[in-house]
């Protein structure tokens, strides 16, 4: 994998400041060489010829160590420049590798608290659904009596009669919504409702409509006749089953 120059590893400076020391060195030897080339002899003891001599190497070596002096110096601040670079961008990688970390997390998170909502919406239906079937064969006080009379031993049977004979069962009907079945009725519409909420909040977490149109199909029968007794509202019996005729119309 090829890596971008600016994110190269940075070159040490000894090899720089090592070449800056020996063309100092260098240069001195030149300059002596120089003035010794061409005024031949020793130096006369005299302090003006050792001025002059100073004037010399100074004036030669003064230009060229300045200029390797500048030129050592920029080349450390480029150095250091390319470091507080390169940190910069590992910085940076840290910081994105962080925020991925977190973010990959907070998604694990999210997704088993989505996971485990599903698995409680999930019960909370299946408790439903038998909280519906209990309360469908359940006979309470004289209402067993009368089932008997009608050849029918639990209200869910009495239910699945009339859902299966609408037109034929006109006066079971009327039976079925007598006081006697009051509380029944009520019981079975609050669990309609309190299934329908649970299938709509489980949908929309699972996008899945299998298990609703599992349990829909399994209450069709109760909505119907709930609908047809106006104990279910509007809203809850479309829900379940849709299309299905206004209250007015029954």
């Amino acid at each position: 994998m090829s890596t971008n120059r600016s994110e190269e590893k940075p070159k040490s400076i000894a090899p720089m400041l090592i070449s800056i020391f020996i063309v100092g060195i260098i240069a001195t030897i030149g300059a002596f060489l120089t003035y010794s080339s061409y005024f031949r002899g020793p130096i006369p003891p005299d302090q003006a010829h050792w001025g002059q001599f100073g004037d010399f190497i100074g004036g030669v070596l003064n230009p060229i160590m300045g200029f390797l002096a500048l030129g050592g110096l920029l080349y450390t601040i480029g150095q250091n420049q390319r470091e507080l670079h390169n940190t910069r961008i590992e910085l940076e990688r840290s910081a994105d590798a962080f925020e991925q970390n977190n973010q990959m997390q907070k998604d694990a998170a999210e997704a088993r608290a989505t996971e485990e909502r599903k698995e409680d919406i999930y019960r909370m239906i299946k408790t439903a659904y038998e909280e519906l079937k209990e309360v469908s064969i359940t006979s309470q006080g004289n209402m067993h009596s009368m089932l008997a009379s009608m050849g029918h031993a639990t209200p869910i049977d009495l239910i699945s009669s009339l859902h299966m004979a609408q037109l034929l069962n006109k006066h079971k009907l009327e039976q079925f919504k007598s006081h006697h079945f009051t509380t029944c009725r009520q019981q079975l519409s609050a669990l309609l409702v309190e299934l329908k909420k649970y299938l709509e909040e489980f949908k929309t977490i699972a996008g899945d409509e299998i298990i609703t149109q599992y349990y829909t199909k399994r209450v069709i029968a109760f909505v119907d006749i709930l609908s047809r007794t106006n104990d279910l509202d509007t809203e809850t019996a479309r829900y379940f089953i849709p299309g299905l005729p206004s209250k007015e119309s029954h």
